[in-house]
C-alpha cells in the first residue's frame, strides 16, 4: 500500500512553502534522494505558480489540492484545483535551439515539468483540473 501525503493550500504564493516543508519531512521519511526531492520541488513550484497566477478568473480564496504518494518503483503527484480548464500536456514543446534572448517569455515551466517526471496525465473532472504526474524510481 503506497504511504501518501496530502495538502491543501490556498491560492497564495506564501502557501507553497508550507508544502515544500511537508515534503521535506516526506522525503526524509521515505529516504528520497536530494536529486528527487529538488526535482520534485522545482516541479511543484511551476505547477502551483502557474495555477495561482493564471488559474482564476476572480480574487476569491480557492483551493489547490496536492497528494503525494510513493512506493519502491515511483513518485506519484497529483495536483487538483478548480481553475479555468487548462491542459498542460497538450502545450507543444518550446524551441529551445534558440538563445535565451530571442525566446518569448512564458512556456518553459512545464517543458521542464515534462523533462524532469516520466508521466505527466491531465484530466478535467467535476470543474476541476487534474494532474498526475509519475517519477519512476531507480531499482
Amino acid at each position: 500500500m503506497p504511504e501518501q501525503l496530502a495538502i491543501e493550500i490556498k491560492n497564495d504564493l506564501a502557501e507553497i512553502e508550507g508544502l515544500f516543508q511537508a515534503l521535506d519531512q516526506y522525503g526524509k521519511t521515505y529516504h528520497f534522494s536530494s536529486k528527487l526531492l529538488f526535482d520534485l520541488h522545482l516541479v511543484l513550484d511551476e505547477l502551483l505558480t502557474n495555477v495561482i497566477k493564471y488559474g482564476y478568473d476572480d480574487k476569491e480564496d480557492h483551493r489547490i489540492v496536492v497528494r503525494l504518494s510513493s512506493n519502491p518503483e515511483e513518485v506519484v503527484l497529483r495536483v487538483e484545483d478548480d481553475g479555468r480548464p487548462f491542459n498542460p500536456v497538450m502545450r507543444e514543446a518550446p524551441d529551445t535551439s534558440q538563445g535565451l534572448e530571442q525566446k518569448p517569455i512564458g512556456g518553459l515551466g512545464i517543458h521542464l515539468v515534462k523533462t524532469l517526471m516520466d508521466i505527466v496525465e491531465y484530466t478535467r473532472e467535476n470543474d476541476k483540473n487534474i494532474l498526475v504526474i509519475k517519477k519512476k524510481l531507480a531499482g
